[in-house]
């Protein structure tokens, strides 16, 4: 009857478990990063040849750590393309916009270069292209400033990721912790809630910078940097920060060491690096090619003024300062369109090569330079949406195997219900047993 007993309580304790368990996956299916347990069964040591009832021997995580690492790797990757294409829509929306892109005035100063050139002598003429030169650096400057600011919110935002990443080496670090003081009391298996959590924050870790893992013989997870340099090791966790360069405005990563700070080579995964990608291609190339656009406009201009002579038969001056692109003259007497004497004051030869070049040459290096960063943009977007995809995917497999399925764990909760049962039945049935002994006994 003490078997009987026994065998009960065993029964009651591992089914007990098991809904318990149960339970806990349905509780969690919607959580980031959770993986369903499952309670493995095993017999008790056996008294002689009966059976001694049943034991929990263990709550097992259902994990695949390749589908894991694949989804890291998979979401580092998404989160670069992701940030970088964000920036680089807007930056091809400021270039090609048709009220505040570069283009439409562009076009307009060419209407005015043809109307001067048309009736060299009409101060109506020569003031409306002094305006709309005007309009030109105006628009120049509008750009590199907007670039500008495109610029120093990558900074911030960068600080930013800086700052989420510092906090998630500081969890790793403590999880790794609570982990080693757990792992004893489930039969030396680490708890599968706690390993979540470490996965996970490793996942969110990976999605600011990219980082590379290293499971220790002790069961604390060691983190990297790509270029080898240690975020987690041996129960530390060190610090990323951003310092400032000799390049005004910029700065670099650095990381917090023994032997002090060092820098940080380029992430290649992770909201940072798309933000390094960015800043790139949506603000230092086309800062660039705006101003070696800004240049030849000035560059095309000045030569022409240098080689006429203006309405009161002086040498023609400079039309623009450059760099940065600004108006140089205000009278529009002192265009110089007509070529030198004896050339009269309705002559246009010294304008000839400058009004060729802000038609269909100018117009071509406009569309190449809104062409490139447009380019840029699109393949940004597409890099972003595969990478994406292949995110989708790799989440898709790894709840596949690790995700919690909501029919199935309905389907165990009425079995270890059941199990539960017919084991409390085992000690009623015992119990009567036992009072028909003493029964038995009394007479």
């Amino acid at each position: 009857m003490s078997d009987l007993l026994s065998i009960g309580r065993t029964a009651l304790n591992a089914y007990s478990t098991a809904l318990a368990t149960t339970s806990n996956n349905v509780a969690n299916a919607a959580t980031p990063g959770f993986s369903r347990q499952r309670v493995d069964f095993a017999t008790q040591p056996p008294n002689g040849l009966l059976g001694n009832g049943v034991m929990p021997a263990q709550v097992r995580r259902i994990n695949d750590t390749f589908l894991q690492a694949r989804l890291t790797d998979d979401g580092a990757a998404a989160a670069r393309h992701g940030s970088a294409r964000e920036l680089l829509i807007r930056a091809d929306r400021m270039l090609s916009d048709p009220l505040s892109g570069i283009a439409a005035p562009l076009q307009s100063l060419n209407t005015a270069v043809q109307a001067v050139m048309a009736d060299p002598a009409s101060l109506a003429a020569r003031s409306v292209l002094l305006a709309e030169a005007g309009g030109v650096a105006d628009r120049f400057a509008q750009l590199d400033a907007s670039y500008a600011q495109l610029d120093r919110e990558i900074d911030g935002r960068v600080s930013e990721s800086v700052g989420i990443a510092n906090g998630l080496v500081d969890n790793i670090a403590r999880l790794n912790q609570r982990i080693a003081q757990s792992t004893p009391g489930n039969n030396g298996l680490p708890p599968g809630d706690l390993l979540d959590q470490r996965d996970e924050a490793v996942r969110q870790l990976a999605e600011q910078i990219g980082v590379t893992t290293l499971i220790q013989s002790n069961g604390s997870l060691s983190v990297f940097l790509e270029d080898g340099q240690p975020l987690v090791l041996d129960g530390q966790a060190r610090h990323l920060s951003v310092v400032p360069t000799s390049s005004a405005g910029r700065y670099r990563l650095e990381l917090d060491s023994p032997g002090g700070p060092v820098a940080v080579g380029r992430p290649a995964g992770g909201a940072i690096a798309g933000l390094l990608d960015a800043r790139a291609q949506a603000v230092d190339a086309p800062r660039a090619a705006l101003a070696t656009l800004a240049t030849d406009i000035a560059t095309a201009f000045n030569a022409a003024q240098g080689a006429g002579q203006d309405l009161d038969g002086n040498p023609g001056a400079a039309l623009f300062n450059d760099p940065p692109l600004s108006v140089a003259i205000t009278d529009p007497r002192q265009l110089a369109p007509a070529g030198p004497p004896p050339a009269g004051v309705a002559d246009n030869t010294a304008w000839a090569d400058v009004a060729t070049f802000t038609g269909a040459p100018l117009a071509a290096r406009a569309a190449e330079v809104i062409g490139q960063l447009g380019l840029s943009a699109q393949q940004a977007d597409a890099r972003a949406s595969a990478a994406q995809s292949l995110a989708e995917q790799a989440l898709t497999a790894r709840d596949s195997v690790s995700g919690v399925n909501l029919d199935e764990e309905a389907a165990n909760l009425l079995r270890y219900q059941q199990s539960y049962q017919a084991a409390a039945q085992m000690i009623a049935t015992a119990d009567t047993v036992f009072q028909t002994l003493l029964s038995a006994v009394r007479r």
